[in-house]
């Protein structure tokens, strides 16, 4: 299928915007918890609070997509200031201060996800059904490219000593400078102002029974898998564990690793995702997860590897199918709104996870934590079986 030059040039400008932004992921999944753990020995409410935030800006994803349609404002013009609020965030973290890091690397996470819902209305309006998950692999593809790179300069500027953060966070601010005016490019549209409130969509909840059921099983297995993977910084950072591993190893073990294994299955998943039946990749990407959480909460290096591999694939899957899902199982004029229900109930699931996730470390051992994540994983992908037909039908397999 020749591409058509409304996704061409959605492409070209997303390439430049990834490569950019990239490298703000190795802050998001390990850089900011070791820097706030062993530099400014934070406690486990200001953790928690660090993870909450990118889950508060999927929460408040209606009430902006709500004001732009009222405002018939543009979505790529959004998306850039959106990233420019982002990137001055970051300059804000740049304080010699617990609250002021915690506020400013907390509102940057919040700002890019809102963001990324911004980008994902984008690509669902500019590139076809058939070739969208492709053309959006490689997108992440160079993302993910851009993370490992720096995540491996992360590594060797900051060695074992988490104070030397700041020149990175400033590294990060500018991508972000550079990213807001990429985005502004990209063809746009307002979108339709809609006489309703902004969370009518749920009401697609009661009235799509498969869909509340899919998206049930999915709330288990994410509430699980958001505890297993932000747990993983902590488990390898915090001296309580007995590890208390450097910050150049942790950010090898969680972000190099993982990332390794994320790239080298972008493109595979892609592809899988625009030919196979959709409840099947996400009970594969389930099973990935939870191998990855039961492998790494261990004392064994090598284990810990093992697990950062298995979670990198699954989070490879993940980059396609969390992004992208709805437009394959939704009906056609409707994918806007499973959207929003599926990031809410993401932002949602999300803030309760983290909460909870810091409480169980100063009540239950981890390992124990972790075997019970696995089971309600293991639970989640069996709740998929009876939808698996209708994921057959939308994917035309």
């Amino acid at each position: 299928m020749t591409p058509s030059p409304t996704l061409l040039a959605t492409a070209r400008c997303e390439r430049v915007r990834a490569l950019a932004t990239g490298p703000l992921d190795a802050l998001a999944s390990s850089l900011m918890s070791v820097v706030a753990i062993q530099h400014f020995a934070a406690g486990r409410a200001w953790q928690a609070a660090l993870f909450i935030a990118p889950n508060i800006g999927y929460l408040l994803t209606p009430l902006t997509l709500e004001w732009l349609a009222r405002r018939r404002a543009s979505l790529a013009h959004a998306y850039g200031v959106l990233l420019w609020a982002a990137a001055a965030g970051l300059v804000l973290a740049l304080a010699s201060s617990l609250t002021l890091y915690v506020v400013g690397v907390g509102g940057a996470l919040m700002a890019t996800s809102l963001a990324s819902t911004i980008g994902l209305a984008l690509w669902r309006s500019n590139a076809d059904d058939a070739v969208r998950g492709s053309w959006f692999g490689r997108v992440v593809r160079l993302q993910v490219i851009a993370n490992l790179g720096a995540a491996l300069l992360f590594a060797t500027w900051m060695h074992d000593d988490a104070g030397r953060y700041r020149p990175l966070l400033a590294v990060l601010a500018l991508g972000l400078v550079v990213a807001g005016f990429v985005v502004r490019r990209i063809p746009d549209h307002a979108l339709p102002a809609e006489p309703r409130h902004p969370l009518a969509s749920l009401a697609w909840l009661w009235r799509d029974r498969g869909f509340a059921w899919v998206n049930l099983s999915w709330t288990i297995m994410g509430f699980a898998n958001f505890i297993l993977v932000n747990l993983r910084t902590n488990w390898v950072s915090d001296a309580q564990h007995g590890l208390a591993y450097t910050p150049a190893s942790a950010l090898i073990l969680i972000t190099v690793v993982t990332q390794l294994s994320r790239i080298a299955t972008i493109a595979l998943w892609g592809r899988i995702f625009d030919r196979v039946n959709f409840i099947s990749v996400r009970m594969a990407i389930n099973v990935l997860f939870m191998a990855g959480g039961l492998l790494f909460f261990t004392g064994s290096p090598a284990l810990q590897a093992a697990g950062s591999v298995c979670v990198g694939c699954a989070m490879g899957g993940a980059d396609i199918v969390w992004n992208l899902w709805v437009t394959r199982y939704a009906p056609p004029d409707r994918a806007t709104d499973y959207m929003t229900v599926h990031l809410i109930l993401t932002g949602g699931r999300g803030v309760l996870a983290q909460i909870l996730a810091f409480w169980l470390i100063g009540q239950i051992a981890v390992p124990t934590v972790t075997l019970a994540c696995a089971l309600a994983v293991a639970i989640a992908t069996l709740m998929l079986i009876p939808e698996y037909g209708r994921g057959r039908r939308q994917a035309g397999a």
